[in-house]
């Protein structure tokens, strides 16, 4: 190691405010994913494992901090922010593929015993810092329908499809059906992987917050920094039926405060109003203010509490309207706009996966 050059970092001025080398390093432990033969990593596969957990993050930062610079180049630089970006994509890239090499040609000096390959794999171990379990499994596990397999369905496909793919939405579409309203389902979609979302101007509130909760729980599967986003337009959603159950009186108040009111007392069942309530003091107020977990570092929420977090507030938000009458408004609502074309336009949000 005494015999390498040493590079020192070059500080080029930037538009802009950007993410640090070191913060990539970060979030890149959480898209590197341990199996029975090493490292998994997500961004740019090199088509085999790490057995060194470190390698494997480093390969994967390279790859980001790649990825990133390219976004930029696609965002219209100058010519010298351009020639800047080009050279420090083809030094990440250069740096992953002599990482993918060093771990290619010392593979064969190690053994070939899927116990050991593991032994080595997981020693040192990198100090997990996600959450243990969902804040929301308990309340799921009273408000939702058929809890049980559709817990046991979603634990099988993250354990088995780490990739966003068709099966994965499709499981998500076919629970959410089973509770009465508009949800992912009613996105429609334009056969390339992108969709838009119905626009009412009575329904504003309820059917926006809905518009950016296919993208994020796609997004949210691979990365954990998009749950908070997930829980926060569940929040709004909720908030949105329940003002427009008790026709906005005391409208200025937030979600919290307005479940205290004798208005919502007297709208919905004591069961789902204290639900309503636990659903905010778990993550609703959480996702708007709390960012550390348990262990002080990591996600604050993992993607069941994305997917709780929607079901559930779809759930209360059913059951405000319902018993108000605006159910069957709504859903005619979302039909009538998408007979007649009428959307939440602007930029379309890519998934990826139909």
């Amino acid at each position: 190691m005494r015999l390498l050059p040493r590079r020192r970092p070059k500080d080029v001025l930037l538009p802009g405010i950007w993410p640090s080398e070191l913060l990539f390093y970060d979030t890149a432990q959480s898209f590197v994913f341990e199996r029975d033969d090493g490292w998994d990593v997500s961004t740019r596969h090199p088509g085999h494992r790490f057995v060194a957990w470190e390698l494997a993050v480093r390969y994967e930062t390279a790859c980001r901090l790649a990825e990133l610079h390219y976004t930029q180049i696609c965002d219209g630089p100058t010519d010298d922010e351009y020639a800047v970006r080009v050279a420090e994509i083809e030094r990440l890239l250069g740096e992953a593929d002599r990482l993918s090499q060093l771990e290619r040609s010392i593979r064969p000096a190690l053994p070939d015993d899927a116990t050991a390959i593991r032994i080595l794999a997981s020693s040192p171990r990198p100090q997990p810092t996600m959450p243990e379990a969902s804040r929301l499994e308990s309340l799921a596990r009273d408000h939702l329908p058929d809890y049980t397999p559709m817990h046991a369905k979603l634990a099988q496909l993250e354990a088995s499809s780490p990739p966003f793919n068709p099966q994965v939405h499709n499981f998500l579409i076919e629970v959410d059906r089973q509770i009465p309203g508009v949800g992912i389902h009613t996105a429609v979609w334009d056969g390339n992987d992108k969709y838009d979302y119905p626009f009412d101007y009575e329904f504003e509130a309820v059917l926006r917050p809905l518009r950016y909760v296919p993208v994020y729980l796609s997004l949210a599967w691979g990365d954990p920094i998009h749950v908070r986003s997930v829980v926060q337009m569940a929040t709004a959603h909720l908030e949105g039926c329940v003002k427009k159950a008790l026709d906005k009186s005391d409208a200025k108040r937030p979600l919290g405060a307005l479940l205290g009111t004798p208005a919502a007392k007297n709208l919905m069942p004591s069961d789902a109003l204290a639900g309503a309530g636990e659903f905010m003091r778990l993550v609703g107020n959480p996702s708007k203010h709390d960012y550390t977990n348990d262990r002080s570092r990591g996600s604050v929420f993992i993607y069941e509490d994305a997917v709780f977090a929607y079901l559930l507030a779809r759930r209360f938000g059913a059951q405000a309207l319902g018993l108000s009458g605006h159910l069957e408004g709504l859903v005619a609502a979302a039909e009538d706009a998408t007979r007649h074309d009428r959307y939440f336009r602007g930029a379309q949000l890519p998934i990826h996966s139909r």
